[in-house]
């Protein structure tokens, strides 16, 4: 069996918009899991982003709580970009560490070619 994936910031947005959803319209998780038919403890995962909420479950929830589907991802482009755990980790490598000349320049070269500069 695979190691579980980690979630995503999509993932934590729709989480934290369906709690507000949930908040808003002074609903309990108990009230929302007998809507869509899952227990109020699946519900607390949902929201807090443990467990992931599936395409079918999100269109579920949003016909059920009458709230168009794009609601869940309203602001999501607003959300700051983040690394994945192994990016992070590369990321947060001391340049100073890196022996090698010619490992250095190509990590810059890429750098640059990332940030959309000329590598000449």
């Amino acid at each position: 069996m695979g190691k579980p994936k980690s979630s995503t910031t999509a993932d934590r947005h729709v989480a934290a918009r369906l709690r507000e959803l949930r908040v808003t319209r002074c609903l309990s998780q108990v009230q929302v899991a007998a809507l869509i038919g899952v227990t109020s403890q699946q519900v607390a995962r949902y929201e807090s982003g443990s467990n992931r909420v599936s395409a079918s479950m999100l269109w579920d929830i949003a016909q059920l709580l009458n709230t168009p589907i794009d609601f869940f991802f309203d602001g999501i482009d607003d959300a700051p970009f983040e690394l994945p755990p192994c990016s992070r980790r590369l990321a947060d490598m001391k340049l100073g560490e890196i022996r090698e000349q010619r490992h250095l320049e190509a990590l810059s070269q890429l750098t640059r070619a990332l940030a959309g500069r000329d590598c000449g």
